[in-house]
């Protein structure tokens, strides 16, 4: 789940939350709108409800329905919250080298960022990788990765 709703809707369609905001508009230019398609592929005698925010999936009675589809905003979790943002939102260049380095190549959405930095450092889920390498005698694969730039382009140029 995550952004990006206009990504399933058709051309120019208005988006039901920023309905003023033309860069929210549906941008599928083969005229698709993928969650009427969602729906129609249930099986007969089911109900499917579509959800794109907090409000609509509390007031959904779980009883009504076989299938939903949630499309709201993903937040990676943060390991120290914080009262106030301490990033901006511009642009920042990250930067890696060694083991798992590959992961970070090209542009990236802001949320893989988190992901990848745990996948090379062998902390939360998906460890598998981490009993092979670590057999070798070497630290954790992601012990040269951790120490990431993630630096405002500004700071850069």
């Amino acid at each position: 789940m995550g952004g990006g709703r206009k990504y399933m809707f058709p051309k120019n369609r208005t988006d039901v939350e920023y309905e003023i905001d033309e860069k929210a508009r549906g941008t599928r230019l083969d005229g698709l709108n993928l969650i009427d398609i969602w729906k129609s592929f249930k099986p007969r005698h089911k109900h499917s409800h579509y959800i794109w925010n907090r409000t609509e999936l509390l007031a959904l009675d779980p009883n009504t329905v076989d299938y939903l589809l949630a499309h709201n905003n993903y937040q990676a979790q943060s390991a120290v919250p914080l009262r106030h943002e301490t990033h901006g939102g511009e642009d920042v260049a990250v930067f890696a080298k060694g083991p798992m380095a590959h992961l970070l190549h090209g542009v990236h959405e802001q949320n893989y960022i988190p992901h990848v930095m745990a996948y090379a450092a062998c902390i939360g889920a998906n460890r598998d990788h981490c009993a092979s390498v670590s057999s070798l005698g070497s630290s954790s694969p992601g012990s040269l990765l951790l120490p990431l730039a993630l630096l405002p382009l500004g700071i850069l140029f």
